[in-house]
């Protein structure tokens, strides 16, 4: 029998392109919150400022100097 492959691959093996496509844009969109946002255990709001002590990035909120800091 001829075309048993196209069967799938017209039907579910499409699918299966597609969720890959998806989980991938998922998981960079993931990656990249992970790493931009503040490093204080639960604060979901994006980093720009390095903390003075550590270095690691927190959010304005966090950061000990507060609202002295400017956006550069």
């Amino acid at each position: 029998m001829h075309g048993e492959g196209y069967q799938f691959w017209s039907g579910i093996g499409s699918d299966l392109g597609e969720l890959s496509i998806l989980v991938a844009i998922i998981a960079f969109v993931y990656g990249w919150w992970r790493v931009h946002n503040c490093h204080v255990r639960g604060c979901p709001r994006l980093m720009w400022h390095p903390h003075p002590v550590h270095g690691h990035p927190v959010c304005r909120h966090h950061h000990p100097e507060g609202g002295g800091i400017v956006a550069s």
